[in-house]
């Protein structure tokens, strides 16, 4: 569970670095195998929707 929470929190901390850059730059994580599995959860989707960041489509 904690390991959970935290892939979540390191998400969060993504989303909001790269809030500002365009959706283009989320591209790298979504292709990066150590990232992609939180990025395109469903968690990982609710992380972008909160943030009001859209998930790219690479």
């Amino acid at each position: 569970m904690a390991a959970k929470a935290s892939a979540v929190l390191v998400l969060v901390v993504v989303v909001v670095v790269l809030r500002a850059h365009p959706a283009s730059c989320f591209c790298q994580y979504k292709k990066d195998p150590n990232m992609k599995k939180y990025v395109n959860s469903p968690n990982g989707k609710k992380v972008f929707a909160a943030c009001k960041v859209p998930l790219p489509k690479c």
